[in-house]
């Protein structure tokens, strides 16, 4: 579990530092997958990167059960992270891409690797370069990097951008089945419903303001969501499903 506490943050420009966290307390459970939404600019990111060291807090502390979250190499080895943009700078094998997510460990376990391949459907792929496949091959690929060690905390940016409906729909299944398994899961998403179907909890912010927490259920409300969103919502029950509508 991750344990965030009036965690607050400032943009990196020390000419112009502007709040972009205010004030923000939440856990990442174990056994449970946490969306974090919001519009655009309310700071999602930035909070993911916070709860994996990456961006400087101005207040606040953070909390990984068990460890010692400022040690670097601790974080390194219990929490795998996923960033929005991913960049190649050299042609790589798709397999030895999967094996840098066992960098941190200090050693390479071909098992693990071939494992992960197949376990994001990329098997195929094993011994073609990075760069010569599509975005969404590309994020399987990186998918099965972030999967390879088996990591208690797995924090991912927008990680079905850019992938098609049946691709989005396994990448949540595999969040699921790694939740399912122990780990704990934050993932900024857009895409409501599938957070809808897949979260247990749900963080949604606005101008880095934590403005509601709980179960998608109690998050995902008309009256919580068209004032943040600027777009009026619908629910509509499909079976025992539940759908949110925009409405302009």
């Amino acid at each position: 579990m991750l344990e965030l506490k009036n965690v607050s943050a400032l943009t990196p420009d020390s000419t112009t530092q502007k709040s972009i966290l205010h004030d923000i307390s939440c856990r990442f459970e174990a056994g449970q997958i946490t969306a974090i939404v919001g519009p655009n600019g309310a700071g999602k990111t930035t909070l993911l990167r916070a709860a994996a060291g990456l961006a400087p807090l101005s207040a606040g502390s953070i909390h990984l059960e068990g460890c010692n979250w400022k040690n670097r190499k601790t974080r390194a080895r219990n929490l795998a992270y996923l960033s929005q943009f991913q960049n190649i700078a050299w042609p790589l094998s798709c397999r030895d891409v999967v094996a840098l997510g066992l960098l941190p460990y200090g050693f390479r376990n071909d098992e693990l690797v071939t494992a992960a391949l197949a376990r994001c459907h990329v098997t195929q792929f094993s011994d073609r370069p990075i760069d010569t496949l599509s975005g969404g091959e590309r994020s399987r690929v990186f998918m099965a990097r972030l999967l390879v060690a088996n990591a208690p905390l797995l924090l991912l940016d927008e990680p079905t951008q850019s992938l098609d409906v049946a691709g989005a729909l396994g990448l949540m299944h595999l969040l699921r089945g790694a939740a399912d398994d122990g780990a704990a899961v934050g993932v900024v998403m857009h895409d409501l419903n599938l957070a809808f179907a897949f979260c247990d909890h749900v963080l949604l912010l606005q101008n880095g303001v934590l403005k509601a927490q709980g179960a998608p259920r109690d998050v995902f409300t008309p009256s919580q969501l068209e004032p943040i969103f600027d777009v009026e919502f619908d629910v509509m029950a499909v079976g025992d499903a539940q759908y949110l509508v925009p409405t302009m």
